[in-house]
């Protein structure tokens, strides 16, 4: 068995059930301004940076889409939200962090959100102990595409055979497919299309299976 030295985690719908706000909240604003957002479309966006999330959306709608006022709605209903019931931290994630670190695995965040997001919501939950993180502002290409998971192993001086990378979305597997890194799938809204399946390393029904995962495929 190869040695773990280096988890990779995904953020939103990973780490924090915010996929499923931000998805209340892309549903009001579809019905404020006349559009649907359906699940062909939070396929193609989950995990996306906002850069592709934007075309996505100008490629669905067309040129008259009201990105900017539709995106200010949406944003303030993911606030309101948040404000009152605070972010919520998916299953076994606490678990899992506090086992990485007994174990003396290194640990990054790689999110598509920016840097003010991420920081945000590990301030407010009160989670530290991340040895790299980095955003979708940092990167030049978005999941699918390897940077994103490239970076964190590139920095921390671990060998990509060495790390493993926590997703939910199809991008983000495709994106650890990409980098050569093994893809632990972690189901949250989206399903992976079924050719993604047989290419994943493992499925884990919540974080904490992450950690039966990791103590029966590494030596740690």
């Amino acid at each position: 068995m190869m040695d773990l030295k280096l988890v990779i985690f995904d953020m939103d719908g990973l780490m924090f059930d915010t996929e499923r706000i931000a998805r209340i909240a892309y549903k009001e604003t579809g019905e404020k301004y006349g559009y649907t957002f359906n699940d062909c479309i939070f396929q193609k966006i989950t995990g996306a940076s906002c850069k592709s999330r934007n075309k996505t959306f100008i490629e669905t709608f067309g040129e008259n889409f009201p990105l900017e006022a539709a995106l200010s709605y949406k944003n303030k209903i993911f606030r309101d939200i948040i404000k009152k019931d605070r972010v919520p931290i998916k299953p076994g994630l606490l678990e899992l962090i506090k086992f990485l670190k007994e174990n003396k695995i290194k640990m990054a965040v790689a999110s598509s959100s920016r840097a003010e997001v991420i920081n945000y919501y590990l301030t407010m939950t009160g989670i530290t102990g991340f040895d790299f993180i980095i955003s979708g502002e940092d990167i030049k290409e978005s999941k699918p595409n390897p940077e994103i998971f490239l970076t964190p192993c590139e920095k921390l001086d671990v060998d990509t055979n060495n790390a493993i990378v926590l997703e939910d979305s199809t991008n983000g597997i495709n994106a650890s497919l990409n980098a050569g890194i093994k893809p632990i799938w972690v189901p949250d809204l989206i399903r992976i299309p079924d050719e993604l399946m047989s290419k994943i390393f493992a499925k884990a029904g919540s974080l904490l299976d992450v950690i039966d995962i990791i103590n029966k495929n590494f030596n740690i």
